[in-house]
């Protein structure tokens, strides 16, 4: 009886997955398929749970729902659904915690909610920025200019191939240069050097891409401006002569939905700033190194997480929706890497993809090993980044570019060491408390000093 009961259960559930088969062979896709599996899902659990009851005659043995998701034997598809009180809570905690300071301080009748003092002097210098910002787009056309000028035959390959990389140097030069002397405070320093680097990368990458064309004599490509302007304003670093996916409109809510989440991450970095970072700056001189790291561990954390979303799941999706560029594919789980190897490659994807075809790749063509070119790409990244910090906080200094390197060992070293689930979680633990230390110590080595000079000046 025990056994003809199960293969009932059994038979209801085959005959649920039948009809999900049936649903996807037929072309019938979307909230069919979904009904049907989820059909097949209930079915395949009340036949097992009908089994347990008619062998122990009574309640079954079952894993908590947290259990159920250590295992992985929880449904994708309800995670979300199990776990969405889980996430007001954690949202509602974060937001409580970084109002508590301004409004007790609103309480005792202190100075005002708003620091005017700290956004004068974040946004001074507009007028400068601009001027910054458009000399860091010259290049852009220069670039289109010299390809096609070399297309029309009028300038030897040599000629154009010297050419375009004495334009990429001055380009990075000249206008780093001319940041590290004017007067802009950090954060619209850093703006103007990222925009200089982002320009940096797509006329490479769109100097390379149609230069292979070129050499390859391709008929299906011809050189057209509207192409080139699309590229400059699209989401993305890595041209591509067929063209990317688009979208078919532009979904007003949907950018309304992401200015929402901008202002509220804008929010939480301004009191980051204003209500955890000055307070601990204004201290520097009278605290211990030490002191300083530990003070800024959560808020770095925080301040980063919170820099990523504002620039990887705002600006540019906000991007991608005016351009209708329907790749919005810019990070992946990266929270669940095991290691700073893994983290690179999927937090930041249209830097890794550059990366990979215009560092790592080319360097295998040139005949470099696979260590060499890891290592060169590293290199080539690291060099970068530290570029971005010196000239944000006018010091040069080597400090990034060197914990950048020292991964180097550790990838090779724990390559292929973490591959069950318990080592990857304790891989996963040790990522995140360097994502906690790292950021406060760079804090220390640049922001510091940068201030305690500013301070006596």
């Amino acid at each position: 009886g025990d056994r003809a009961c199960f293969q009932r259960g059994q038979a209801c559930w085959l005959a649920r997955l039948a009809g999900l088969l049936a649903c996807c062979t037929s072309g019938r896709m979307g909230g069919e398929v979904n009904q049907a599996l989820k059909s097949a899902r209930v079915g395949y659990y009340d036949a097992q749970a009908e089994h347990h009851r008619s062998i122990h005659r009574g309640p079954i043995a079952r894993d908590s729902i947290f259990e159920l998701l250590e295992k992985e034997e929880l449904p994708v598809e309800d995670v979300p659904r199990t776990l969405y009180g889980v996430q007001n809570a954690l949202w509602l905690i974060v937001a409580l915690a970084f109002l508590q300071p301004p409004v007790l301080r609103l309480g005792r009748g202190e100075r005002p909610l708003i620091d005017v003092e700290f956004l004068v002097w974040a946004f001074g210098g507009l007028g400068t920025t601009v001027q910054v910002l458009g000399l860091t787009l010259v290049a852009a056309p220069l670039t289109y200019l010299l390809l096609v000028v070399a297309s029309q035959g009028w300038i030897a390959k040599a000629t154009r191939e010297m050419l375009f990389r004495v334009l990429e140097c001055l380009h990075l030069v000249w206008t780093c240069r001319w940041i590290v002397r004017t007067t802009l405070p950090p954060p619209a320093a850093f703006f103007v050097v990222m925009q200089t680097v982002v320009t940096f990368l797509k006329i490479h990458s769109f100097y390379f891409e149609v230069r292979k064309l070129d050499d390859e004599k391709s008929a299906e490509h011809t050189l057209r401006g509207r192409d080139f302007l699309y590229f400059l304003v699209a989401p993305t670093l890595v041209y591509e002569p067929s063209g990317y996916p688009k979208t078919e409109h532009i979904r007003i809510r949907f950018l309304v939905r992401k200015t929402g989440s901008a202002i509220g991450l804008l929010l939480v970095l301004f009191l980051l700033i204003t209500e955890f970072f000055l307070p601990v700056f204004r201290e520097a001189r009278t605290i211990s190194l030490f002191e300083f790291v530990i003070r800024l561990i959560v808020p770095c954390a925080v301040f980063l997480l919170a820099v990523f979303f504002f620039t990887f799941e705002v600006l540019l999706n906000v991007a991608g929706e005016l351009t209708c560029f329907a790749d919005r594919s810019f990070y992946m789980d990266w929270w669940n890497a095991g290691s700073m190897d893994e983290f690179s490659r999927k937090w930041n994807k249209p830097v890794h993809e550059w990366l990979r075809r215009y560092i790592y790749k080319a360097s295998q063509r040139a005949g470099y090993t696979r260590a060499m070119a890891l290592t060169g790409t590293i290199l080539f990244s690291a060099i970068f980044h530290e570029l971005v910090l010196a000239v944000t906080f006018r010091r040069a200094r080597i400090y990034l570019l060197s914990l950048m390197m020292l991964q180097m060992p550790l990838i090779w070293a724990f390559s292929g060491r973490f591959l069950d689930r318990t080592g990857r979680r304790f891989a996963n633990v040790v990522f995140w408390f360097s994502m906690f230390v790292g950021p406060a110590i760079l804090s220390m080595l640049y922001a510091r000093e940068w201030y305690i000079e500013i301070y006596d000046e």
